[in-house]
């Protein structure tokens, strides 16, 4: 048995002759093939996201797995893959996690993307956006808080009459406000939600959140009063 870290799953996902995988940190991919009944997968390239070192051993057994041409099978909503004595039931992302609706959720800052690459929000920091269902987003960028009125026109956000706090910050919370910023500035903002992942982007850059993190930790005064 391969217990999981507390916290993580493990995801996979097919599309046009790739797997895109993960098991609590970082994101590996690869091409695909099916050959009989066994999954036939190549050289998985990685992001670089530090992780610990339990995660980052979860993400090496996943590899490892995956790239030992495990057997296949599909059952109802399961998929179902095994090598020797190791047998992963996957069930079906539509029906463990439907998409997330935008609005209505505190959304937790996981992953910020620049180009082609990948880094974690650094310890200690906090990033959050929550959108209101009479139009209004607020938001915790790491270091500041603000907010005003935002649009939807199909996978596309626009913000308006924004305000925000004017702190400056020199640490960590610097270096995220900055990420936070150079997509929210954007417009108009590329969103899509899978599952309980929400990703923002504006050019090359984008900002992955998670739904329904726990921000109990944050101050009272760490967003704008609603």
């Amino acid at each position: 048995m391969q217990p999981l870290v507390t916290g993580t799953k493990i995801r996979l996902a097919f599309a046009g002759g790739n797997v895109t995988a993960s098991a609590g940190c970082n994101t590996m991919s690869g091409d695909y093939q099916i050959a009989g009944d066994k999954l036939v997968v190549g050289q998985l390239a990685t992001t670089e996201i530090g992780c610990p070192p339990d995660l980052q051993a979860q993400d090496t057994w996943l590899s490892d797995l995956l790239t030992a041409h495990p057997q296949f099978a599909v059952q109802s909503s399961n998929l179902i893959l095994s090598s020797g004595t190791t047998v992963v039931t996957l069930l079906d992302r539509e029906v463990a996690e439907p998409d997330q609706p935008l609005v209505g959720i505190t959304w937790g800052l996981t992953t910020i993307i620049d180009g082609q690459t990948a880094s974690s929000v650094p310890e200690g920091v906090s990033a959050t956006i929550l959108f209101t269902a009479d139009g209004k987003v607020q938001f915790d960028s790491g270091c500041n808080s603000g907010g005003g009125q935002y649009t939807v026109d199909g996978d596309s956000l626009h913000f308006a009459q924004i305000v925000s706090t004017m702190m400056a910050c020199q640490d960590p919370r610097g270096s995220v406000e900055s990420a936070v910023r150079a997509v929210l500035d954007g417009d108009p903002i590329k969103f899509s939600i899978d599952g309980t992942t929400l990703t923002l982007t504006v050019g090359d850059k984008a900002l992955q959140y998670a739904a329904a993190v726990d921000v109990t930790h944050l101050p009272d005064n760490s967003l704008p009063p609603r």
